[in-house]
């Protein structure tokens, strides 16, 4: 059977970014809600790393120059990350709520996710790279994308580049979810750890008083 052409005019592609697109609530966790402007840099800056790594080792430093205090870290290599260093436990110390506020504001940034839009089209792109299944049908095809799209909007905008270059290079295939989940999530937790520290530095800080 011949497959028809994806019409993708269908799925909406990359235009500049709406206001309401990035003042919507991250679910990031953090306590303070980045305005648009700050979302804006926060994209901008992953957007030039290649390597989730990169994002984190910038994520601690930045952290010990505002608290003059390094994060503790203890982590090991686990089977579901593919030989590479995850994050088991961060702890992160201030002197104030005001110093928390600002590391957590930094550590926010660090979970921004892409726009919805340019995800669809990142996404979609790769129907034009790899094998799409005998049989299927191109409207099941674009309810696929849009449905993939709509998760990865949940994760941090450098870790979704990476991924999709990721399944892009190693696979023929069109992934299914649980493709791009096996490569997300653990890169995702260990930017993460550091958010839980966040939280764990308010609430020792609120019991002091």
């Amino acid at each position: 059977m011949t497959m028809k052409q994806i019409n993708l005019s269908t799925i909406t592609f990359p235009k500049a970014p709406s206001s309401k697109e990035l003042t919507e609530p991250i679910n990031s966790g953090a306590e303070t809600v980045l305005s648009l402007e700050d979302q804006q840099k926060a994209i901008a800056f992953l957007k030039t790393k290649t390597h989730s790594m990169e994002v984190t080792t910038s994520l601690a430093s930045s952290i010990e120059s505002i608290t003059n205090i390094p994060p503790r870290t203890r982590s090991r290599t686990l089977e579901h990350s593919k030989g590479h260093s995850v994050f088991t436990h961060v702890e992160i110390k201030a002197h104030d709520s005001e110093e928390l506020n600002r590391v957590e504001q930094v550590v926010a940034s660090s979970l921004v996710p892409l726009p919805i839009e340019e995800i669809k089209q990142r996404v979609a792109t790769l129907t034009t790279l790899m094998t799409i299944p005998p049989n299927t049908n191109p409207d099941d095809l674009i309810v696929r994308i849009n449905a993939i799209s709509n998760e990865l909007a949940s994760y941090p905008a450098d870790i979704v580049i990476q991924v999709i270059e990721i399944l892009k290079n190693k696979r023929s295939w069109f992934p299914a979810w649980a493709d791009f989940y096996d490569e997300l999530h653990w890169r995702t937790d260990n930017r993460k750890r550091f958010m839980d520290a966040v939280h764990t530095e308010r609430a020792r800080q609120r019991q002091l008083g």
